[in-house]
């Protein structure tokens, strides 16, 4: 599933005069497809006496299935001798959950979280009335297995922290560049990390990374290929390794000879090309990202 990341060079953190000392800014936008899938919801009525209703849907943050099914009776005054109800199911493979409620503003609330991926949940519901009854019902089918998240790490444990970008964009931002001046250390790299939505290990996600449109400016000398009503990606300028094939950055597999827990290995077809990499027994997926140091650079990883 996709995500995206652009990462924009801001002001020295530092007083260095040495040219790449930036403050770099990536924004992380969660687009992946079916967190909460769309609800079904149906009504029934019996003319004169009032609506019967349900629905039923995944709670992406929470990972729970939840039905629910209400009757409403539709006299504000009535007597107390008067009687409604709802009765409901919700079924599917690996749930099987049921309830009621007697009231004239009935209302039962079903939730599972032994629900499949890629499976199909329906709720039932019968809604009562004092002289009459009428059925509702809604199915919803639940995401199949994919990518949940992806989130950025440190390589360097004292790299300055990542943090919130407070400059145009938003986002996050992290410090790519030297802490001193005659320092090693490559602090252009980090780690991407895709968790898959099952703990299964030997799942190949895919890597790739895109050069995108600068949010922060649209004229030289950060972003000079925008017009005032297209904005345009490939407007990087710097790199990272003195190539314009690098403008996007760089998704590294390991040198051969060197530890590649997860293994990384890079791929190309006629529609893309990119790194993939195996999630663990957890269902991670972790590949290592180099970003450009250039004022006005985005570059944008995605699975």
């Amino acid at each position: 599933m996709p995500a995206h990341a652009d990462l924009n060079d801001r002001e020295p953190l530092f007083g260095f005069p040495a040219a790449g000392n930036k403050y770099s800014r990536f924004h992380f936008k969660d687009i992946f497809a079916d967190a909460e899938p769309v609800n079904e919801e149906l009504f029934c009525s019996v003319p004169g006496e009032g609506t019967g209703e349900s629905y039923i849907y995944l709670n992406g943050s929470t990972n729970t299935l939840i039905g629910v099914a209400s009757t409403t009776y539709i006299f504000l005054q009535r007597p107390a001798a008067l009687v409604c109800s709802v009765s409901a199911t919700m079924s599917g493979p690996g749930v099987s959950e049921s309830g009621g409620d007697q009231n004239c503003n009935a209302f039962v609330q079903l939730t599972s979280t032994n629900h499949q991926p890629s499976s199909t949940y329906c709720i039932t519901a019968s809604h009562g009335f004092p002289n009459g009854s009428c059925s509702s019902g809604a199915c919803v089918i639940t995401p199949g297995p994919r990518v949940t998240s992806l989130t950025y790490e440190l390589i360097h444990t004292d790299d300055l922290p990542i943090d919130e970008n407070p400059n145009a964009g938003g986002g996050l931002r992290i410090f790519p560049d030297k802490k001193l001046p005659n320092e090693m250390l490559d602090r252009r790299r980090i780690r991407v990390k895709a968790q898959y939505s099952q703990a299964t290990a030997g799942i190949r996600i895919y890597f790739r990374n895109f050069d995108v449109d600068d949010p922060s400016a649209d004229t030289a000398p950060i972003d000079s290929n925008d017009s005032p009503t297209v904005k345009s990606g490939n407007d990087n300028n710097g790199n990272v390794d003195g190539t314009a094939a690098t403008k996007a950055g760089v998704l590294h597999v390991p040198a051969s000879g060197q530890p590649n827990p997860y293994s990384c290995q890079a791929f190309s077809n006629a529609n893309a090309s990119g790194v993939s990499c195996e999630t663990d027994a957890n269902g991670v997926a972790i590949v290592e990202y180099s970003v450009g140091t250039g004022f006005g650079d985005e570059t944008h990883p995605r699975k």
